[in-house]
């Protein structure tokens, strides 16, 4: 990490570019992470079992209607 760190702090074109790489990649963790905390979050809500029925189950949802 600490070589990747100093290549690309030699020009600033590398440091654009290592910077945007690390963003994009700590964003697509976040939204894996973030994803599959709401499908817990919703597969407990609808009392779902089985995920193949987590399609038909969402229409039966009242929770967001109030």
């Amino acid at each position: 990490m600490a070589r990747t760190y100093r290549w690309a702090f030699i020009t600033p074109g590398r440091k654009v570019f290592y910077n945007l790489t690390i963003t994009v990649l700590s964003v697509v963790v976040a939204l894996v992470v973030g994803g599959i905390g709401l499908i817990g979050l919703l597969t407990e809500q609808l009392q779902i079992t089985d995920l193949q029925y987590a399609a038909s189950a969402s229409s039966r949802c009242s929770c967001w209607r109030g």
